[in-house]
């Protein structure tokens, strides 16, 4: 689109205000949708059928992804964000605490006496309810990258990212692109850790834990068209055999192994109410040298929201994506979603059919040509569909498939982990001085910027850490 085609500065302002106000009334109506099932105060009537409110929210979907599709055709680039959402939980639990104070017994007097006998039983329901509201302040105030500067200089010397690292570091800080900190902090943790993670990701019972459990020759996974709830779980080689699950209020037990069906189905876990943040299984696997993990995900789709949501956020932190399509159920939207993230994360991606043994030999064919040519016209990237099935008659497609895909990038998982590194460095360094180069033009003030030299200037360290790479 040339200079005279574009709208000028007043009319996107005003297409933007518009697109941001449709926004604000597609999240009332998810809010109407999701008020009868909430548990708080009943505001609304709710005739809809589950089948019916699952419709309408993908609907709204729709029009929101059709909204950011037309104005980025149209040119009309999206505003930053501008607020850092912890911080705006944390003030509005300050307004939670005054609306507790404003019933406390003392001011209810105003509107009449209290009774004796009720003024206690108020008094310790506040003290509850302001109990939970401080346990969520402390909560948020416990970010995951909030000893990240330490850890930034703690990177030997040796690191070949280190520099690069600790420069974006300075940058995110001095001119509050917090956006990028977790991230940053995601990538330090890594390199900490030094595991080569292999994902296996799909939506539910496409038979990623079925799968996981024929490569390990063990039946360790849970199975099943349960949704699988709470985190992505690790699965690593090691001499003792233990369940390592770590909690949202920062505890870490220690459990046997058959117990891992008690944190990751829904049936003993549902909506994650035990908070699990991070499971480990350690076992003795020789397959897998140690610094190499197995990774299986929460499944994706409409009977698995909770851990679609843990899934959607690990996607970008594996170094190797295994997205399994089930052939049962054609290509789905959320499989092209899925090896489209990985992609946009620098994340290679093996694609794969599962339960082909549904299928004839000719069908099975048909629909492998189908799903790449789907993806080849949807992500425009060629992608090979490998056809696999975990029951015995099909082995030799299992087999073949690990020894041409798996072995050789588990026997070289040290350099693919480096390269993975270099990969994911290089790209949040590339998002970094985007918002920055965004900053100059626009004119924008981030947080704690300083001038325009200043942002320039930031620029230009940015292009020098990114030759490190």
């Amino acid at each position: 689109m040339s200079q005279s085609e574009e709208f000028n500065e007043p009319q996107k302002r005003r297409l933007l205000a518009s697109a941001s106000h449709i926004d604000k009334l597609l999240i009332d109506m998810e809010q109407i949708l999701s008020a009868s099932a909430s548990g708080g105060f009943p505001k609304y009537k709710n005739p809809l059928a589950p089948i019916q409110i699952k419709v309408l929210r993908d609907y709204i979907r729709r029009l929101r992804q059709q909204i950011l599709h037309v104005l980025n055709e149209l040119s009309v680039p999206l505003p930053e964000a501008r607020f850092d959402s912890t911080f705006s939980i944390q003030v509005t639990l300050q307004f939670v605490e005054v609306a507790l104070e404003e019933i406390a017994p003392e001011r209810l007097t105003g509107y009449g006496s209290v009774p004796e006998s009720l003024v206690k039983p108020l008094r310790g329901g506040i003290q509850e309810m302001k109990g939970i509201v401080r346990q969520i302040a402390s909560y948020l105030s416990q970010r995951p990258d909030a000893d990240l500067s330490t850890r930034l200089l703690r990177l030997s010397e040796g690191e070949p990212d280190g520099e690069l690292l600790r420069a974006l570091g300075r940058i995110i800080d001095r001119h509050g692109l917090i956006e990028f900190r977790a991230s940053l902090s995601q990538l330090v943790e890594k390199i900490e850790t030094s595991t080569y993670e292999i994902a296996f990701f799909g939506r539910v019972s496409a038979g990623k834990s079925s799968l996981l459990n024929r490569i390990m020759g063990i039946d360790l996974l849970p199975t099943g068209v349960t949704p699988i709830t709470a985190v992505p779980t690790r699965i690593k080689n090691e001499a003792a055999s233990e369940l390592l699950v770590w909690t949202a209020d920062g505890k870490r037990a220690k459990y046997g192994i058959d117990r891992l069906a008690d944190f990751v189905t829904e049936t003993r876990n549902p909506g994650n109410e035990k908070h699990v943040i991070r499971l480990l299984v350690a076992m003795p696997l020789p397959i897998l040298p140690n610094e190499v993990a197995l990774v299986d995900t929460p499944g994706l789709g409409s009977l698995a929201l909770e851990g679609a949501t843990e899934t959607l956020a690990y996607l970008p932190r594996c170094d190797l994506g295994v997205v399994l399509v089930d052939a049962s159920s054609n290509l789905h939207s959320d499989d092209v979603a899925t090896v489209d993230t990985l992609r946009a994360a620098s994340v290679p991606v093996l694609v794969v059919m599962s339960k082909v043994d549904l299928l004839t030999e000719e069908d099975r064919e048909r629909l492998l040509d189908y799903t790449r040519t789907q993806l080849a016209h949807q992500l425009g990237a060629e992608i090979d569909v490998a056809p696999l099935s975990t029951r015995s008659e099909l082995a030799g497609l299992l087999k073949e498939w690990i020894e041409n895909q798996i072995a050789p990038r588990v026997a070289d998982a040290q350099r693919l982990f480096r390269e993975s590194i270099q990969r994911k460095t290089r790209s949040l360094g590339q998002r970094a001085f985007h918002a920055l180069e965004m900053s100059v033009k626009t004119g924008t003030r981030l947080p704690s910027a300083g001038s325009d030299k200043d942002l320039a200037k930031a620029e230009a360290q940015l292009r020098t850490a990114a030759g490190l790479v």
